[in-house]
């Protein structure tokens, strides 16, 4: 991302574990980390045709999980 931060690893924190998820690289975790990051999103707010501000929901990181 060129967004401030989008080469920064991620971080995902579980039942006290901290996992720093390294960016365009393949990395093994646990089953639930990939939960928390599919259930990680952004709200983005827009005006749509009328004026009226629309809010929608988008995944937070862009990722792909393979099971092991």
């Amino acid at each position: 991302s060129s967004d401030e931060g989008g080469s920064n690893a991620v971080p995902v924190g579980i039942n006290g574990y901290l996992y720093q998820i390294p960016r365009d690289k393949p990395f093994k975790v646990p089953t639930e980390v990939v939960h928390v990051l599919r259930e990680s999103v952004t709200t983005v707010y827009s005006r749509d045709s009328k004026g009226e501000v629309v809010a929608s929901d988008r995944p937070r990181y862009a990722f792909s999980a393979v099971p092991a």
